[in-house]
């Protein structure tokens, strides 16, 4: 990386691509299988089918009954099944959406739920249904902040991952970082949803809340459902006295995780709290040291656990908070501009 980042003197400019189209808050754009169109993702529950050729866009699911959008919250990503598109796999119509869940989400509160949930695609209808919607994940956080959500199937393995946050306030440290026993929090995890036995195998152990949950019964409990577990996922447990969703952990707020094809590296931009901003490469099994470690700087409230969990990883790039307070993008481009 240059050791000074482009500034507004000219060695980058913006262009309204697509001057006909309003999409409120957008966070995230991929390909429409068998179309020249593309999906865009609004953080406030909305996804968009976009033709950039007739600068047209129709809404294709629409969640914002159920998503909270307030923060960092939202609907933070989406991925579509590999095999979207194939007529031979009418099973596989499908999107996968991270969000955050309340009950009621027009109202202000910190509590609520991480969700991972799948839509059926309607043919007749041309969009995703509402109605569809299964629940993976419901996993209940007292945050509001540093939810993760980068979402993506992986070309050669096929499995679904999900890039996953803190629970977002220094009180909660303890109990949602390098820990495997209690929720899923801190990392990213790599999931079956084709729950394939030859290759993966039943959940095992439940996620948990945190030491208290939701008093109102109508909020539900935390839950995991509908996928496997791959047999190679780095830390199994046959006792079930583990999650063994985990490809890697220690991570605090992956704002963006992105899948470089050529490479078949997981890039992840990885938010710091006061010291670093961390840009990383992760592998299986990998512990990238949050919260004992921010980059390559040790913490000022943490100490290194006795046994880390993993293989530690520094990050591949790091700059401080004094330079950005918050990183919020990361990919690979091999343009020529």
């Amino acid at each position: 990386f240059p050791t000074r980042a482009p500034g507004a003197s000219g060695a980058w400019g913006l262009e309204d691509a697509w001057p006909e189209l309003a999409i409120p808050s957008p966070l995230q754009i991929i390909p429409f299988p068998g179309t020249d169109d593309l999906l865009v993702l609004s953080k406030r529950g909305e996804v968009w089918r976009v033709s950039l050729s007739s600068q047209t866009q129709s809404l294709v699911l629409d969640i914002k009954d159920r998503a909270f959008k307030a923060g960092e919250a939202g609907t933070t990503s989406i991925a579509l099944h590999p095999r979207f598109g194939d007529p031979t796999a009418p099973e596989h119509q499908e999107i996968f959406v991270f969000y955050r869940y309340k009950p009621n989400p027009n109202s202000w509160n910190e509590k609520g739920y991480n969700r991972l949930s799948r839509f059926r695609w309607d043919g007749q209808a041309q969009r995703f249904s509402p109605g569809s919607e299964q629940v993976l994940i419901q996993q209940y956080d007292r945050s509001t902040w540093h939810n993760g959500g980068g979402l993506f199937f992986h070309p050669d393995d096929g499995f679904l991952y999900l890039a996953l946050g803190d629970e977002g306030h220094q009180q909660y440290k303890d109990a949602s970082n390098q820990r495997l026993d209690r929720g899923l929090f801190g990392g990213l995890i790599r999931i079956d949803v084709d729950n394939n036995p030859d290759r993966s195998h039943p959940i095992r152990r439940q996620p948990q809340p945190a030491e208290w949950g939701p008093e109102d019964p109508d909020w539900g409990p935390t839950f995991s459902q509908g996928y496997s577990i791959p047999n190679d996922n780095p830390w199994q447990s046959p006792d079930s006295s583990a999650l063994e969703e985990f490809f890697a952990i220690g991570l605090r707020s992956p704002y963006s995780t992105s899948f470089d094809l050529p490479t078949k590296q997981i890039w992840v931009a990885d938010v710091g709290q006061v010291l670093r901003e961390e840009v990383s490469i992760i592998e299986r099994g990998d512990n990238l040291q949050w919260p004992f470690m921010e980059g390559t700087a040790s913490s000022e409230t943490h100490n290194r656990p006795q046994e880390v969990t993993g293989q530690e990883k520094a990050p591949l790039f790091e700059y401080s908070r004094e330079v950005g307070p918050c990183i919020i993008g990361g990919g690979i481009y091999r343009g020529a501009l």
